[in-house]
C-alpha cells in the first residue's frame, strides 16, 4: 500500500505540471516575464510586483524556469521580503519540491522510484540552488533552525542520485554546523533521522558510504568538510574526541588514509590537513590535561580492574563482562545496549542518575530476605541434595564410604529403571537372601616366578578363593603390578594382610557387569557356519588398552612393509625408508622394561596367543640395540635439515652485527639526529649530550611539530635528503629485517641440542655391535664436523654482540640483541615511511599554494552586486554581515580556517 500511495502521488503530481504546462502554452509563462524583468534590473519596483505569496504560487508549479527566476530573485530581495517569504511557507514548498523530484528509492515494501529523466534533474538541482540562497540569508538560516523538520527534508535528499544535489546538501550541512551551536545539534540529529529512515546502523555510516563510493575530489572534499565541521562545532574537547573516534570507528579514518596514498587536489588536500591538524592539536590538548580519554582500551581496563580490585564491584564487573562477551556485534540490538551502557555511565558520573523508588525498595526486599535466611538456607536454594535410600535396610557412613563410586555412563541402566537384558534373563533375587562374601570370578594367572617373602598359599587363599561365577564378567581394564615386584612396605601389602569387611551383593554385581548374550532365538535363526580353526583361540592382552591402541595405531603405518619387514630396515638402519615423523613415533612406543617382563612371563599354550601388540613388542627386543637403532636413523634424518635451517640464520645475525658498526650512512644520520636533539633541548637538563641510547629512536616520532603530521624524525630526515648519501642506510641495512625474525634464544638451544645429540649418539655407538658402527660411521664423522661449525657462529655471535653493545655505548650485560634487531627494524620502517611523507606533502603544499594564488578575492564583487540590486542604491553594514552567510562560511571552510559562531545574528 506505501508503494501505491507514492506511484499515485507522483501521478497526480505529473499531472498538474502538465495542466500547468497547457494553461500557460498560450501566455508568457511568470519565470519567463521574471527573468526578463530582473535583466532590466528595475530596483524596488521589482520586490514591490514580484510579492512573496506570487512567488510560492508560482514555483507551486514544477517548472525548471520558475525555480531559476526565483533563484535570481532571491540574490536581490531585502531582509524584510526574505522574512515574509520563509513566514509565508516559501522555505516549505522548496523542500517538498525537493521530496517530489527527488530519486530517493521507495519504501522497503514497495518498488524503487524510476530514475529521474534530464528535465527532472535540472529542476531538482535548480530547487536546491533556490534552498541555498535562503539559506544565504541569517534570516533565511534563523528560520530554518527554528524547524528541525526542515533540515530532516534537506537530508532526505542525500539518497539523490545527483552528486551536485548530493554536494550542495553537504555544503549547506556545513554552514549549518558552524552557524550556531543549535545548527550543529541540528545537523547531528538529522543524521541520525537519515540513517534511520534509509535502515542504517551508524550515524556517520552516509559519510563513509559517499566517500568509497565517489570518484570526484571535488564531492570527497566537500565531505570531509563536513565531517571537519561536525568535529570543530562540538562545544567542548571532550566532545570533539568523541565525534572523531565515531567517525574513525565506521571506518572514515581507513579512507582518509587510502585517499592519502593518491593524487589528490589541493581542496581536498587541505581538508585532509585540517582533519589531521585538528586531531593532533586535541590529541596534545587532552595529554596537557591528563584526561583519560588518551588512554588505551588495554590501559583504561587496567585501571578499572585495579580500582574494584578486592572489592564487591569486582564480581560486577565480571558479570557485566561476560555478559557483553556474549553479545553478538552484528545485531543492531547491541548498537542499543552500547548506547544505554554510555548513557547510564555517564549520566552517573555527573550525578544525574537517580534509582526510582520502586526499584530501590525491590532491592531492599532482596537484601531483607537475604539476612533474615540462615547460611544454609540460602546455599539450599542453589544445591538441591538428594539422598538416595533402600526400603529394605539402613546403609552407615562407613560402607558409603567404602563402597568405590562410578560414574555411569548413558549406557548403562540406572537402578530405579527397568533392569537390561542381561539381568531379565536371571531371576529376581529377594532381597533378605544373604549375600556371599566379595564373590568374584576365579582367575588363574600365577606368575612362573615369585618374589622373595611371597607366599602362594596365602595369596590362593587371598584372591583365588572367591567363589566363581556363573555369567561371564566383564573385565575391568587395569594394570597389574608385575609379579616381580617387592611387596613389602607398599599399599597393597597392608591391603592384603586385613581384607576389606565389605557385604558385597554379588549376584547383583553379576546383572550388572554381566556380558550381553544373544536370546536362544536369534541363535536358532542364525545360520549354521563351518566352524573356523582359531574361533576357539584365546587372545592375551598384557598392555593396557590405550598402549595398545598406540601400538596397533602405529603398525598401521606399515602395512606396506609389514611387520618383519619395519624390523628388517630397523636392523639395516635404513631411516629414509620409515621417514623422521614414524620413527619419532615408534619411539614414542618402545616398550619398556616392565611391559616386556610381564609379556614373556605370560605362559600359552595352543588355544591361547598374544595380542598384535604384545606380540610386536617380542619380536622387536629380538633385534640387537633396537632403541638405539631407531634413535640413531632418527638424528640422521633430522640433522641435515636442521643444520641447513640454521646456517642462513646465523649468517643473517653476525652480518646485521656487522653491518650496524660499519655503516656510515647510519652513523652521519644518528649524528644528525645528535645534533639537532641538542639544538631543541639546549638550556635543559637534557641539552648538551654527548651520545643517546638506543630505545631513544621510538621516541623520536613522539615529539611532534606544529605542522600537521609533523614529528622530529620527518624533519630530521627532511634535512637528511638534503644532503647526498646521508639517508642510504634505509635500503642498505635489508639484513636487519631479516635478523630481527630470528628468534635467537630458540636458535642457540637447537644449535647446542643438536650438537649434544651428535656427541651423545658417538660415545653410545661406541659400545654398539659391530654393523651399526659401520651403518652410521659416515654420517657421525661429518656432522660432529658440522655441529662444530655451528657452535663456532654462536660463539662469533655472541663476541659480535658484545661489540655491537660497546659501539651504541649499551650496558652489556643487559644489551639484548634481539630487542637491538627489532628496534632497528621498526626504526627503518618509520624513517621509510617519512621519507615517503615528506614527499607528499611537499606536492600537497605546492598545490595549495597555487589554488591560493589562482583563488579570487573573497565576496567582494558579491557585495557590490548586492549594493547594485537592493533596494535602493546602497547597502549599510548589518545587511552586509546578514548577507552571503553560506558562501563565507563555506569560502572559510574550503581554505582550512572553521570559525565557530556561537551566536547567531539577531
Amino acid at each position: 500500500m506505501p508503494g501505491m500511495t507514492t506511484s499515485l502521488g507522483q501521478q497526480l503530481w505529473n499531472r498538474v505540471a502538465e495542466r500547468a504546462r497547457r494553461s500557460l502554452s498560450n501566455s508568457e509563462e511568470p519565470g519567463q516575464r521574471l527573468l526578463e524583468e530582473l535583466r532590466r534590473d528595475e530596483g524596488s519596483d521589482l520586490q514591490s510586483r514580484w510579492e512573496p505569496e506570487l512567488c510560492i504560487n508560482m514555483i507551486r508549479v514544477p517548472i525548471t524556469t520558475n525555480y531559476a527566476a526565483l533563484r535570481k530573485l532571491l540574490k536581490v530581495v531585502s531582509r524584510e521580503w526574505m522574512v515574509e517569504f520563509v513566514e509565508r511557507g516559501g522555505l516549505a514548498v522548496l523542500l517538498e519540491a525537493l521530496e517530489r523530484l527527488g530519486s530517493c528509492p521507495g519504501p522497503p515494501d514497495g518498488p524503487p522510484r524510476a530514475p529521474l529523466g534530464m528535465e527532472k534533474t535540472i529542476s531538482q538541482l535548480r530547487v536546491v540552488e533556490c534552498i541555498r540562497e535562503v539559506m544565504n540569508s541569517a534570516a533565511g538560516l534563523s528560520f530554518l533552525l527554528d524547524h528541525a523538520e526542515y533540515v530532516h527534508q534537506l537530508v532526505n535528499a542525500l539518497s539523490s542520485q545527483n552528486i551536485t544535489v548530493k554536494m550542495q546538501v553537504f555544503e549547506l550541512l556545513c554552514a549549518l554546523c558552524l552557524f550556531s551551536a543549535k545548527g550543529h545539534t541540528l545537523a547531528l540529529d538529522s543524521l541520525f533521522f537519515y540513517t534511520t529512515s534509509q535502515g542504517l546502523r551508524y550515524r556517520f555510516q552516509p559519510l563513509v558510504t559517499e566517500l568509497r563510493g565517489c570518484e570526484s575530489d571535488r564531492y570527497r572534499s566537500t565531505i570531509v568538510a563536513f565531517a571537519n565541521c561536525l568535529i570543530q562545532g562540538a562545544d567542548s574537547l571532550i566532545n570533539r574526541v568523541k565525534l572523531r573516534n565515531e567517525l574513525i570507528g565506521v571506518g572514515f579514518g581507513a579512507e582518509l588514509s587510502a585517499l592519502r596514498a593518491n593524487d589528490l587536489e589541493a581542496e581536498l588536500s587541505v581538508q585532509l590537513n585540517a582533519f589531521e591538524e585538528s586531531k593532533e592539536i586535541d590529541e596534545e590538548q587532552m595529554i596537557q590535561s591528563e584526561e583519560m580519554m588518551t588512554l588505551s582500551h588495554h590501559q583504561l581496563f587496567h585501571t578499572l580492574y585495579e580500582k574494584v580490585l578486592g572489592t564487591p564491584q569486582a564480581y560486577r564487573l565480571h558479570s557485566v563482562l561476560l555478559n557483553l562477551a556474549q553479545t553478538d556485534t552484528a545485531s543492531r540490538k547491541s548498537d542499543l545496549m552500547w548506547e544505554l551502557l554510555e548513557e547510564v555511565s555517564s549520566r552517573a558520573l555527573d550525578g544525574s542518575l537517580h534509582w526510582t523508588q520502586r526499584r530501590l525498595g525491590r532491592l531492599q526486599s532482596q537484601a531483607k530476605n537475604a539476612s533474615s535466611q540462615t547460611p544454609r538456607a540460602r546455599g539450599a536454594r542453589r544445591w538441591n541434595i538428594r539422598t538416595p535410600s533402600r526400603s529394605s535396610g539402613t546403609q552407615t557412613v562407613e560402607e558409603a564410604a567404602a563402597k568405590p563410586s562410578r560414574k555411569t555412563s548413558s549406557t548403562q541402566t540406572p537402578m530405579d529403571e527397568e533392569p537390561s537384558e542381561c539381568a531379565t534373563q536371571t531371576a529376581p533375587v529377594p532381597e533378605e537372601a544373604p549375600a556371599p562374601y566379595f564373590a568374584s570370578p576365579t582367575r588363574h594367572s600365577l606368575p612362573a616366578t615369585l618374589p622373595s617373602g611371597w607366599s602362594p598359599d596365602t595369596e590362593l587363599q587371598r584372591h583365588n578363593s572367591l567363589p566363581p561365577s556363573k555369567k561371564r564378567l566383564k573385565t575391568l581394564n587395569w594394570t597389574k603390578i608385575p609379579p616381580n615386584k617387592n611387596y613389602e612396605d607398599t599399599v597393597w601389602n597392608t591391603v592384603g594382610a586385613q581384607p576389606p569387611s565389605l557385604t558385597v551383593d554379588f549376584r547383583q554385581m553379576e546383572e550388572l557387569f554381566c556380558q550381553r548374550t544373544t536370546s536362544p532365538e536369534a541363535t536358532a535363526a542364525a545360520p549354521l557356519s563351518p566352524k573356523s580353526p582359531n574361533q576357539d583361540v584365546q587372545v592375551v592382552n598384557v598392555l593396557d588398552s590405550k598402549r595398545s591402541l598406540g601400538v596397533n595405531i602405529l603398525l598401521r603405518q606399515f602395512r606396506e612393509l609389514g611387520v618383519d619387514g619395519l624390523l628388517a630396515t630397523i636392523q639395516e638402519g635404513n631411516g629414509r625408508a620409515i621417514g623422521a615423523d614414524k620413527l619419532r613415533g615408534l619411539l614414542r612406543l618402545l616398550p619398556e622394561p616392565d611391559e616386556l617382563a610381564m609379556i614373556k612371563a605370560q605362559q600359552l599354550d595352543e588355544k591361547m596367543r598374544l595380542g598384535d601388540a604384545e606380540s610386536f613388542y617380542l619380536q622387536l627386543n629380538e633385534v640387537p640395540s633396537y632403541a638405539l637403532r631407531i634413535r640413531a636413523m632418527l638424528q640422521r634424518e633430522e640433522f641435515n635439515p636442521t643444520a641447513k635451517e640454521l646456517r642462513p640464520q646465523l649468517k643473517a645475525v653476525l652480518k646485521a652485527c656487522s653491518t650496524l658498526v660499519e655503516n656510515s650512512s647510519l652513523r652521519e644520520f644518528l649524528a644528525l639526529i645528535l645534533h639537532l636533539g641538542n639544538m631543541l633541548n639546549a638550556g635543559s637538563y637534557a641539552g648538551n649530550a654527548v651520545g643517546f641510547k638506543l630505545s631513544t629512536l621510538p621516541r623520536l616520532l613522539e615529539t611532534r611539530a606544529n605542522k600537521p603530521r609533523m614529528t622530529f624524525l620527518h624533519f630530521a630526515v627532511e634535512i637528511a635528503s638534503k644532503q647526498p648519501g646521508c639517508l642510504d642506510f634505509v635500503s642498505e641495512l635489508d639484513v636487519v629485517h631479516e635478523a630481527a625474525k630470528v628468534p635467537l634464544e630458540l636458535m642457540e638451544e637447537e644449535v647446542r641440542a643438536l650438537s649434544s645429540g651428535v656427541q651423545r649418539l658417538d660415545k653410545q655407538i661406541q659400545h654398539a655391535p659391530d654393523d651399526l658402527k659401520i651403518q652410521f660411521s659416515d654420517f657421525l664423522s661429518g656432522a660432529l664436523t658440522t655441529s662444530e661449525d655451528l657452535c663456532r657462529q654462536l660463539d662469533a655471535i655472541k663476541v659480535a654482540s658484545s661489540r655491537l653493545a660497546r659501539h651504541f655505548c649499551e650496558d652489556e650485560e643487559k644489551f639484548q640483541l634481539n630487542e637491538c634487531f627489532s628496534l632497528f627494524s621498526d626504526f627503518l620502517v618509520k624513517a621509510q615511511t617519512s621519507i615517503k611523507e615528506n614527499e607528499q606533502r611537499r606536492v600537497q603544499e605546492a598545490r595549495v599554494q597555487t589554488m591560493r594564488q589562482q583563488s579570487p578575492a573573497p565576496t567582494r564583487g558579491m557585495s557590490m552586486k548586492r549594493t547594485r540590486r537592493g533596494r535602493g542604491t546602497s547597502t549599510d553594514s548589518s545587511d552586509g554581515e546578514d548577507s552571503c552567510v553560506v558562501d563565507k562560511l563555506m569560502q572559510e571552510i574550503r581554505s582550512g580556517t572553521f570559525k565557530l559562531r556561537r551566536c547567531m545574528p539577531a
